[in-house]
Order: structure tokens, then sequence, then C-alpha cells
């Protein structure tokens, strides 16, 4: 929902400048999933570490696990290779800092500087910046807080670390519905304070929230009761490795999941439910790859990279859909159409995705010499290939 607050905020600054929307739509979508994913205490990360456990990565004597490894700290581990948040990040920055302008952007830039075609707002607002400060401090707070406690943290009681608290939380939801509850509570009451929102008006806002976000809501929870089909009633994860062993490089692993993953969320428009999906068949199938049930996460070389392959793969196909409920908020929050906003980024979207596939493929095989090796090299590789490539594309 970051994404609506950013794009309502910040587009009637980058009018006056003759910035077009569609440009603010790809930078706010850019830095919207691949920034949050590699974020700790955000609701995605909750998401990710409930499906890893589903998945089968649990704690030695937990029933079902395949991995013996805490969900959390998995994750952790995994987060230096998302590389297409890495590159997309980057490239944004690039972008941003070198100008760079090519493909139907360039066009719209050109109408924007040229024509003036988003006409500046000097309407009168009686809004102030404190009205969105407060909301967004007690979110993050909160959050932390909320966290900390429920995992029992030495300062609020209990008789953990920081580390064993965020490890042993064992419900981020509530905590994470309860401070969003306050937040928005704090927020509607400035709002009524300054004259700016009512109460009446409170029915249609649940309303058109609540649209908004039911496709994403079905499209998890039906793609986690096949999840649990597939990796507890079809065992889909150990048929494929059995069928890959001998007949496919198993190096090749992280570049496969990536594409699936990224193809799953472009045509399901949903990077949580990728996740659910292709968690639920990879981990049992890198597990059986690698001895008997369950296998230390150190045993199992290509779990991190195929992960890390597995979350960039969905973020990538869900920043590139347009379907997808982050396409649609990146649109509406600077009023132009979803697919429209689609045509625009894409060019600008590929180059992080061509090159997030080559590091998947290096690191496949690097991943055996050394982990810091495998992160390293495709991350610098492919940083320097993308933004290379944007710049040939800008200067052509």
């Amino acid at each position: 929902m970051s994404i609506l607050t950013t794009g309502h905020v910040i587009r009637s600054i980058t009018d006056r400048f003759g910035i077009p929307r569609e440009k603010i739509a790809f930078l706010i979508h850019s830095l919207a999933g691949s920034v949050v994913i590699l974020v700790p205490i955000s609701s995605w990360v909750a998401a990710i570490t409930a499906q890893l456990s589903q998945a089968g990565v649990a704690p030695i004597g937990s029933k079902g696990a395949h991995i013996a490894a805490d969900p959390f700290f998995i994750y952790l581990q995994t987060l230096p290779f998302m590389f297409y948040s890495f590159l997309i990040i980057g490239s944004v920055l690039f972008i941003v800092h070198k100008n760079i302008s090519f493909g139907p952007m360039h066009a719209c830039e050109q109408l924007a500087h040229k024509d003036s075609t988003i006409a500046p707002q000097h309407e009168q607002s009686v809004s102030k910046l404190i009205d969105l400060a407060i909301p967004l401090a007690t979110l993050l707070l909160g959050m932390i807080v909320g966290l900390l406690y429920a995992g029992e943290f030495y300062i609020f009681g209990g008789n953990r670390s920081l580390v064993e608290a965020l490890k042993h939380n064992d419900n981020p939801f509530l905590g994470m519905f309860t401070v969003g509850a306050i937040a928005l509570a704090i927020g509607i009451l400035l709002a009524i304070k300054r004259g700016t929102y009512s109460v009446s008006k409170l029915p249609r806002t649940i309303l058109d929230g609540t649209h908004l976000m039911l496709g994403a809501i079905l499209m998890i929870f039906f793609s986690s009761t096949l999840a649990t089909m597939l990796k507890g009633d079809v065992m889909t994860g150990q048929y494929l490795a059995d069928t890959l062993i001998g007949s496919v490089s198993t190096m090749l692993l992280p570049a496969l999941f990536f594409i699936v993953s990224l193809i799953c969320a472009l045509v399901t428009g949903s990077a949580w439910g990728t996740f659910s999906l292709m968690l639920s068949i990879a981990v049992p199938m890198v597990a059986s790859l690698f001895g008997t049930l369950p296998v230390a996460p150190e045993n199992a070389v290509l779990l991190l990279p195929v992960l890390g392959a597995i979350f960039s793969g969905a973020v990538c196909g869900d920043h590139i859909s347009p379907i997808s409920e982050t396409t649609i908020m990146s649109a509406g929050s600077t009023d132009i159409q979803p697919f429209e906003h689609t045509y625009t980024q894409r060019p600008y979207a590929l180059p992080a995705a061509i090159c997030s596939l080559l590091a998947f493929v290096a690191s496949g095989f690097l991943i055996q010499k050394s982990i810091l090796l495998a992160i390293a090299a495709p991350l610098i590789g492919g940083l320097i290939v993308c933004c290379a490539t944007l710049k040939m594309l800008s200067k052509s």
C-alpha cells in the first residue's frame, strides 16, 4: 500500500518539473517489491517465512521437514542471491543519475517537456507533512516493537536476545495487523481533524481497499492450497528431482527456477502466489538431490541460489505483469492506465531481467567453489552489463 501513498504524494511535485507520470510510475513500481522483499520486517517476509515453513524448511525434529533450518534465517541467507532486486534498484539509480531515456518512455518525456501536457497543480491544500509522517512512523516503530514483544525480547520482559526474538516470533501476522489498524486509525483521526476526511467516507474507503486487494488475497489462498497438495500428496518436488538427475545439469536449476517463477508471476500477477507454488516444488526437490531427509542447509549447496531465483523471478514477473496488484496500484497512484504503465516501463526492466538470468546461470556453476564468489561475481558482472545496456539503448 506504500505504492499508493508514494504516488499520490510525489506526483503533484513532479508534475511541476515536467516529469511524465509514466516515469514516476516506473520508479515507484521498481522500488516497491524489489525493496520490500529485502527488508526483514515487511509483510512480504512474514509471508515468505510462513511459506518456507509450509514447503519443508523447519528446525530439526519438526514433522515433514526437508531442510533442517529455521525459515527466517534461511531467508536472511538468501538475501544476497535476490539478484533481480539489486539489479533493478541499481538500474533505477543509474537511469536517474545519467538521465537515461529511450523507447516509449522517451516519447512521454519529450511530450511532457515540450508541451507541458500535465498542468501544474496550484490548488490549496490544508494537508501537512506530519499527517503522513505520524501514521508511517507509527507503522514502522510499531512493527519493530510488536515483532520483538511477540518474540519475548528481554527489554519487554522476555528472556531472548534480539536475534532470538526475531527468530522465534510465532505469530507475526497478528502484530502486523494490529499495528496496521492502529496506524490507519491515527491517519483517519488526523485527516478528520484537518478537515480533509469525514467518517461518512469510511465505508466507501473500506470497500475500495477491499476490492483492490481481493484478487491478491484469493490468489494467495488458492495457490497455498495447491502448494500443500503438490508437496504432501502429489510430491512434485521428489518426482522432479528423480527425473532431472542424470538428464539436466543441476547447476542450471537456479536459472530454470528463475524463468519458471517469472512466467508464473507474469501470467498470474501475484508474487506471493508464485512464492507459495514454487517453494513447495523447489524445497523438496533440492533436498532430495543432496541426501537423506532432512538435509542440513550447508549440505544442500544449491538451496540458496534456487530460493533466490524463485524470489527474484516472482518479483520480476510481478513487476512487468500488466495484471499484478502492484502494477495496478502504481498506475492508479500516478493516474495513468495500467497497460500504458506496463508498455512504457517494460523496456527499462528487461535489461535487469536478462542480466538476472545470466547471473543465476553463473551462480549455479560458481556455488560449488565458493558462496562468496557465487554472489559477488554474478552480481557485479550483472550490474556492469545492465548499466552498459541501458546506456547503449539511451544513445541509440
